[in-house]
């Protein structure tokens, strides 16, 4: 028996119709859609896979994990990979940690992404997001082993 606490309803119901069918739906991340889940009356088992993926991970459904994973990768965009890779859920998980860093060194300089970098790495320095100074770090570390052996 597991205790999970904690679980939207909307993850619970598409969790049990997963079980029931081995199928599974999920709404786009918000920081990339945030009006996706408006009105959305006739598809009432998606649910958020960042959600699925803390579920999944307390039950320790590999198959269902590797489902939500997939579907938060898919979601990132230059657009809203700061917001993901500096987030508090990105902290909590380090394969998802490792795959935003991946995707935001992919996307590093992207207009999209450039031009917001400098608010992030100020509001991590200021103590604003305190949980995001691993992904501060892991970022620093692989912007110079990609910049290693250029100059010398």
């Amino acid at each position: 028996m597991v205790l999970v606490r904690n679980t939207a309803f909307a993850t619970w119901t598409s969790y049990v119709y997963y079980c029931y069918t081995g199928q599974v739906s999920f709404y786009p991340l918000k920081s990339k859609d945030p009006l996706s889940r408006r009105n959305n009356t006739t598809q009432t088992l998606r649910c958020s896979p960042k959600s699925m993926y803390r579920l999944a991970i307390k039950l320790k459904n590999a198959r269902l994990e590797a489902l939500a994973f997939q579907a938060i990768k898919s979601s990132l965009t230059k657009n809203n990979i700061l917001a993901e890779a500096f987030s508090w859920f990105t902290a909590q998980y380090p394969d998802i940690h490792k795959m935003e860093l991946e995707v935001l060194m992919e996307f590093r300089s992207a207009p999209e992404v450039s031009s917001r970098l400098e608010r992030i790495l100020e509001a991590v320095s200021r103590g604003e997001k305190p949980y995001a100074h691993a992904m501060l770090l892991a970022f620093l570390a692989s912007l110079t082993q990609q910049g290693a052996g250029g100059t010398q």
